[in-house]
């Protein structure tokens, strides 16, 4: 199989039995020119996989892309939770009839990890881990940071960013006030 600029592993990576899964990663990174993405659903279990995904590339210098803006050590495992994102699906009519589903859509959550092979690699400081929540005055957005688990609050008093902050989604990039002045 030759290299190929882009390498995805998608809904499959967990699948595989722990003994082969370092062979796999090996064998997935030595077929990626560019980037590697890996893809599984948004579970605690999967998310597990991914972690350790996430450590023997750390070990191997590999530059995570996303969704993680750093290569400490997880926060989110570390506090016994899970990272995981989701996107909307639009459901077919059979998708709707096999999932007994009443709604046009489904949110499909899953974790994931991007590396690169490329030598400049974008740096932000901080992702949204969950939906902003959203008060009357005041938003809080759940971020994991350089420096582990964050909650910000930004009121209606902080302006353009707390603007910016209320159309920001979770699984979104983003700069925390001091990395930007």
């Amino acid at each position: 199989i030759k290299p190929a600029d882009l390498v995805i592993a998608s809904y499959s990576f967990n699948e595989i039995n722990e003994q082969n899964k370092e062979n796999t990663l090996k064998f997935l990174w030595e077929r990626t020119n560019k980037f590697l993405v890996i893809i599984d659903p948004g579970t605690p279990e999967s998310f597990v996989s991914i972690h350790n995904a996430r450590k023997w590339f750390i070990e191997k210098n590999a530059p995570i892309i996303a969704p993680c803006p750093h290569a400490n050590a997880c926060p989110a495992f570390t506090a016994q939770d899970w990272c995981h994102f989701y996107a909307r699906v639009q459901r077919t009519q059979l998708h709707k009839i096999l999932k007994e589903g009443e709604k046009g859509y489904e949110d499909e959550k899953f974790s994931y990890i991007i590396l690169s092979k490329e030598p400049e690699v974008d740096v932000y400081n901080a992702r949204i881990l969950r939906h902003p929540e959203i008060h009357s005055d005041h938003l809080k957005l759940k971020l994991c940071t350089h420096n582990g688990l964050e909650t910000i609050t930004y009121s209606k008093k902080n302006g353009s960013i707390y603007k910016k902050a209320r159309k920001a989604s979770w699984g979104d990039r983003w700069e925390t006030p001091d990395s930007t002045e």
